[in-house]
């Protein structure tokens, strides 16, 4: 895992009062003290309220929870690190000038004594595709889930309060975008495609060098993982391996010597995909069953054991 601080003694004094001048606190509260709670279904909404459809299609109903005390429940089973409820400070992406896409109104950057944590309010935000925060976060859970088995040392961690929000320990290091030439000769080769082969598995469409940070030893991290679990069959495949390309191409990762193609790219896409397919073939069937076991959602497993079929089937 990651390795990250264990916060002792830290205290949740970060609260927001109506007359405040605090902009930071103000705009906390104005992006997570919203009156529409989105669910995935109407079962999850309380009883006696009436479910309604957002203009993007996600479900949401109304609610006038008082959050001006704190805008996170604590939660006792978060770790301290995780648990925004405790943190010190909480920025949200507007304020530091920080590009969040479709979840941009929800995040947030907890700082902590001596670590810090990116957070996303599930429960209190919205979203600008077709799926639902909640959905989101159970795509991203999932694909924690399986990059914690495969590759535990370039995923930081992360932590899912159902519903409510969801956090991951901040990584210290460079986004690929920013790295230079330096850092990025401190990337090892079979490592990056090894990582980007477990991306291909868990059908993350949305990989690009603003979701890698590197670290100072050339140690690539990845995150944001709204947009896993795509169902790899049909032009699934394809989708996801052009970001693996693009990422890689980011990193001077050249395709392998073997790779079958007209241009250098498609070289690298083949590389990808026969990585990929090795690493599915490998998978015992008791370690797929295993994984398989410990993704708590129903439709998130049942892409990810087809995408395992399909990759060990060789793409057929």
């Amino acid at each position: 895992m990651t390795e990250r601080i264990k916060l002792e003694d830290t205290d949740p004094r970060w609260r927001y009062e109506e007359e405040s001048e605090d902009t930071v606190g103000k705009q906390i509260f104005d992006l997570l003290h919203k009156k529409r709670r989105y669910v995935q279904n109407p079962d999850e909404a309380p009883d006696g309220v009436s479910v309604e459809e957002g203009p993007q299609g996600g479900l949401y109903y109304e609610t006038e929870q008082n959050r001006l005390e704190t805008p996170f429940e604590i939660d006792d089973n978060a770790p301290d690190y995780l648990n925004p409820s405790l943190a010190n400070e909480l920025k949200t992406f507007e304020d530091m000038g920080i590009r969040g896409g479709k979840a941009a109104d929800s995040m947030a950057i907890a700082q902590f004594d001596g670590s810090k944590a990116f957070i996303r309010a599930v429960g209190n935000s919205g979203s600008r595709d077709e799926t639902s925060p909640v959905e989101d976060a159970e795509n991203a859970m999932t694909a924690y889930t399986i990059l914690s088995e495969l590759n535990s040392e370039n995923v930081p961690e992360h932590y899912y309060n159902e519903g409510e929000w969801m956090g991951s320990v901040g990584v210290e290091g460079t986004t690929l975008y920013k790295a230079d030439d330096e850092l990025i000769e401190k990337i090892d080769r079979e490592e990056a495609l090894d990582l980007m082969s477990t991306l291909v598995l868990i059908g993350e469409s949305d990989m690009h060098g603003d979701n890698l940070i590197v670290d100072s030893e050339g140690k690539p991290h990845v995150f944001d993982f709204d947009d896993s679990t795509t169902d790899l069959t049909g032009r699934g495949e394809n989708k996801v391996i052009q970001g693996m390309i693009h990422t890689l191409r980011e990193m001077d990762i050249e395709a392998d010597e073997d790779a079958e193609g007209y241009t250098d790219k498609a070289k690298l896409g083949a590389t990808v995909k026969q990585r990929v397919y090795q690493k599915a073939q490998n998978m015992s069937d008791e370690e797929i069953e295993s994984i398989l076991s410990k993704i708590p959602y129903e439709e998130q497993r049942e892409r990810i054991q087809g995408n395992i079929e399909f990759l060990r089937g060789g793409g057929e």
